[in-house]
């Protein structure tokens, strides 16, 4: 289903554009923070990577 969801043919995708890129957005700016201890940070890398493909 991942791949449907990110094929360009798919109206998912359209649709999930600019949420997946407001959620890159967002995870760079907390990841780039020293707020965060290391596994925090993993775990929104690994989410950010999800929602990508």
């Amino acid at each position: 289903m991942a791949q449907h969801a990110t094929s360009p043919d798919s109206w998912i995708a359209d649709r999930l554009g600019g949420a997946q890129q407001k959620f890159k957005e967002f995870a760079t700016k907390v990841y780039s923070g020293t707020a965060l201890d290391l596994k925090t940070k993993e775990l929104i890398a690994v989410a950010a990577s999800s929602v990508g493909r």
